[in-house]
Order: structure tokens, then C-alpha cells, then sequence
């Protein structure tokens, strides 16, 4: 087939996969080009180049990590201001050859341009729900560098899959693009990059969560102490924990900025005893219906990369920053930490362990031992009563602490900003104590023992988590360490408790 219009791309790869070898037949057929010479697009994936920022360089930085990206359509924007035009070209995966030693995708296009025009590449990779694509195809030249700097609504699995061993993640430019005036070039000049290279960093719209835990941990006993203080009277052990992510942002910038302020109303919202009823519209809690299975594993860098290329479903997040007054449990991403559990036969009060159903346990709070039912706990005098269906008790972690729980005695957590193409690792050390019946940051929280139909269901005691709190108690029981990951990637350790 005869093809007028010419693009080569070229992109510094972090752990992106093998392309399969094209032929002429793959090139795209697009409309003739008037253009008398050549232009290429050198398109490198971000994760080094900013380092030197408060932001994403902040807390609990580990290094890098290449990812395991698997690319699937790319879509280059040539917009010539001179001209008043926007030029456009997609590419699928069979558009590429493979990478090679360097990191490289190896070029198989060039795009025709115009001698003395000036240019300025724009890239949206993976947009596999058409979030941006058709969009851009209808907008000027005069308005294209305001419209891609605007927000787009969408929620992190709309922008973001894993399939099979890959993710696939919607990626644009980093930060305005860099105009290019167009000299005189071969199409093997601008294949090579020997002159018209248009350079083009780009990142992935999303950041990542991962929990892991000490290999030992489910050999740990855990306390319960009367009224969740004092002396330790009955002990469970852990069967199962799992973990999920929640309260992610709604909308993002198509392009970052400069200061990694995110979109309004999450940017300045700050929760004031709405959230029950507006604030919890604001954000997004899907990701709460899809817990993982939390890996045990040492806590090490190499680890935590395997452990992150070998997750069968990755934990992606739309980023949420506030100003640093403006952090509150309510408004700031969180890890759901689930954990099932069972008491020791000692932790029963007398007779009850035999009429336990459905592994649900009523915990008394000022005996601190367990019941079969709320009315026998409750039989107690005077002693308020905790359920927690099926064995499964809560805990809430934030993905990017600026201070460790517990690490340091009088540092609390008052910041958790998340930013796009970054890891953010939480790895459990252990659990000091019995965990939350349910989640109170989650508004539809299937734990919550309330039954809306019926007001007069009993409920546990008040529970110490509030939206409209700083991110951290006085109270310290959480033992955690933070990671964040080319991806950059966070990591922190903690010991798991429930005053976040």
C-alpha cells in the first residue's frame, strides 16, 4: 500500500513488552501530507526526571521500578500553530518492532512535516475507553496546548486494567510540550534522531497501591484488653488477610501540574460533618469491592518489585492532594486492610465458643472476652458490645504518610498526598490489637452492623475513626513501613492497629 504520511516513534521503555515485527502493510493509511520533509517522536517514559521536587520525591522514597506496562495504542497530536493545524496518527501494537537492549521501542514510522513550520507533539497512550482520543481529534490548533491541560472525570479502572500479566494504563505528557521548528531532514535523519526529533516524556495518569506482611505474621497471637486498653485478656489468631484501596479521586488533569494540585471539589474540600452526604460523592470507592490477597513476604526493595509484577490484579488510584492544612481521614486515600480472624478457645467466656454460628463473635468490652451472641455479651452489667460478622475485623492505612505511625513517639501522620506514576508500598510488621468491625470511611461498608430498616438494631460502640479527623490520633497501633516506587515507589513499615 502507498503511504504519504510518515511517523516514527521512538520510547525509552520502562518493562514495557514485546512488540510483534511490522511490514509496510502496518502502517496506518491517514490523509497525504503536505509536508516536504520529516519530523520523529522520541517518546520517553517518565519516572527519573523529576526527582529533585517536593513532590513526588517526598516520603518514604525507595527508588524506581520499570513496571510491566504493556502498550497497546498510541496516538501522536502534531499541532503547527502557523499552520492551524492538527495532524493526528494511531498506532497499534503491531506498529512496533520490539525493545531493545537499551530500553528503546524501535522506530518504524516518520511523520511528513513542513520546512520552517514550528511544532509541538502531544501523546495519549492506552486511552482504551476513549477518555481523550476522539476529543482532541476535534480541537484546534489555537485552544489544543489549553484543552490538554484541562481535568477529565473518570474513575482509576476506567483509565487503568491489568490483564493476565500486564497493565494497561492511559499515559500522556508529562508537561507542556516543547515546540520544534522543523529544518530540512531525510526520513532516516528523522528516524534516527540526527535532526526534527521531537522529545516527549510521558507518564501514566494513575498511582499504584501494594500491601505486603512479615512472612510470620499469622503465627502472632494478637491481644484484645478490656475496653480496648489496659491488660490483655483474650487473644485471636489470623486466618486471612486481604487488602483494598478507597477513596480515590473522581478526576485528573490530562496533564499534570507543576505543583500537583488536583482537581476541585477534592483539592479544597475540606469534610465538616457533610460527608455522610455530600462529601462522600466526591470520590470514588470501587476499589473497596476488589480485595487482594496481601503477600507475605521479607521486607526488602527486591521483594516488594516482585511482588509487584507478580500481583494478579494491581491497585491503581486517580491521585488526591490537598494543601497541607487540608489532610483529613475523610478526604485522603486509604488502603482497607481486611482481616479474619478467631479467638482462642481461652478468650470465650464460659459456654459460648460451642454456640458460636457463622463465625461471628460478640467481644465484650469490659470483660474482653467473647460471645456467641449480643444478648449473652450483653447479659454483662453494664458492658457495651462489639460485633464483628463473619470473623472479619478493618483496619485504614494511608498510602503516603509523611510520618510512620509509631516510627517516632510524638510525629503523627498529618499529610498523604498521592501523585500519578508512583508506588506507594505499606508493608505490616505485625498487628497490636483487634482491628474495627467495619470501615468507616467506606459509605456502604457491608460490615456495618446498622440496619438502615431497622433503627432499633443494635450498634457497636462509637467508633474512633471520623472524616472530619486529622489523619492520625495521639493513639498509636499500627506497626506499618511505607515504600514509594520508574514508577517512583514509596514503602513504609508498620505495626497494624486502628487510630488512623
Amino acid at each position: 500500500m502507498k503511504t504519504n504520511k510518515f511517523l516514527v516513534i521512538a520510547a525509552m521503555a520502562l518493562g514495557l513488552g514485546v512488540f510483534a515485527a511490522c511490514s509496510n502493510d502496518d502502517e496506518p493509511n491517514v490523509p497525504e501530507s503536505k509536508g516536504n520533509t520529516y519530523v520523529g517522536v522520541n517518546i520517553a517514559f517518565s519516572g527519573i526526571n523529576n526527582l529533585s521536587r517536593a513532590l513526588p520525591n517526598d516520603y518514604n522514597d525507595k527508588g524506581r521500578w520499570k513496571g510491566r506496562d504493556e502498550i497497546k495504542t498510541i496516538t501522536i497530536f502534531m499541532v503547527n500553530k502557523e499552520a492551524n493545524s492538527v495532524d493526528y496518527t494511531s498506532f497499534n501494537e503491531n506498529s512496533f518492532n520490539a525493545i531493545d537492549e537499551h530500553g528503546f521501542l524501535k522506530p518504524t514510522l516518520a511523520v511528513k512535516a513542513t520546512k520552517g513550520h514550528k511544532v509541538k507533539s502531544y501523546v495519549v497512550i492506552n486511552d482504551q475507553n476513549d477518555i481523550l482520543t476522539s476529543t482532541f481529534k476535534k480541537v484546534s490548533a489555537a485552544e489544543f496546548e489549553t484543552k490538554f491541560a484541562e481535568e477529565v472525570e473518570a474513575i482509576a479502572s476506567q483509565v487503568s486494567t491489568t490483564t493476565g500479566e500486564k497493565d494497561i494504563i492511559l499515559m500522556t505528557n508529562d508537561k507542556p510540550a516543547n515546540e520544534l521548528e522543523v529544518v530540512q531532514a531525510t526520513k532516516e535523519q528523522a528516524i534516527n534522531g540526527d535532526k526534527n526529533q521531537c522529545k516527549v516524556s510521558v507518564e501514566r495518569v494513575v498511582a499504584r497501591g501494594i500491601i505486603t506482611m512479615s512472612q510470620d505474621i499469622k503465627s502472632k497471637k494478637i491481644p484484645v484488653k478490656k475496653d480496648g486498653k489496659g491488660e490483655a485478656i483474650s487473644e485471636i489468631e489470623l486466618t486471612e488477610v486481604t487488602y483494598a484501596v478507597g477513596q480515590s479521586n473522581r478526576k485528573f488533569f490530562i496533564m499534570k501540574k507543576s505543583n500537583y494540585e488536583t482537581p476541585s471539589p477534592v483539592y479544597t474540600y475540606i469534610p465538616n460533618n457533610n460527608w455522610n452526604t455530600t462529601g462522600k460523592t466526591y470520590f470514588d470507592y470501587t476499589g473497596l469491592k476488589n480485595a487482594t490477597e496481601v503477600l507475605a513476604i521479607d521486607n526488602n526493595i527486591e521483594n516488594v518489585k516482585k511482588a509487584l509484577t507478580d500481583e494478579a490484579t494491581s491497585k491503581f488510584v486517580i491521585p488526591v492532594t490537598h494543601a497541607n492544612d487540608n489532610y483529613k481521614k475523610g478526604n485522603t486515600t486509604y488502603f482497607e486492610v481486611i482481616a479474619k480472624f478467631k479467638p482462642t478457645k481461652k478468650s470465650f467466656a464460659e459456654g459460648e465458643e460451642e454456640k458460636v454460628k457463622e463465625n461471628t463473635y460478640y467481644l465484650g468490652m469490659n470483660d474482653g472476652k467473647f460471645y456467641a451472641s449480643r444478648e449473652a455479651a450483653a447479659a454483662v452489667a453494664g458492658q457495651k458490645v462489639t460485633e464483628y460478622k463473619n470473623g472479619t475485623m478493618k483496619y485504614i492505612l494511608w498510602l503516603n504518610p509523611d510520618k510512620v505511625p509509631g516510627a517516632t513517639e510524638g510525629q503523627l501522620a498529618k499529610l498523604s498526598p498521592t501523585v500519578r506514576n508512583q508506588v506507594y508500598h505499606a508493608h505490616i510488621s505485625g498487628f497490636k490489637e483487634i482491628g474495627l468491625p467495619g470501615n468507616p470511611l467506606h459509605p456502604n461498608d457491608p460490615n456495618n452492623p446498622t440496619d438502615p430498616e431497622d433503627p432499633n438494631n443494635p450498634e457497636n460502640p462509637e467508633n474512633p475513626i471520623k472524616p472530619d479527623d486529622p489523619l492520625q490520633t495521639e493513639s498509636t497501633y499500627l506497626s506499618v513501613s511505607i515504600t514509594v516506587l520508574e514508577w517512583g515507589m514509596h514503602s513504609y513499615e508498620v505495626d497494624l492497629g486502628n487510630d488512623y
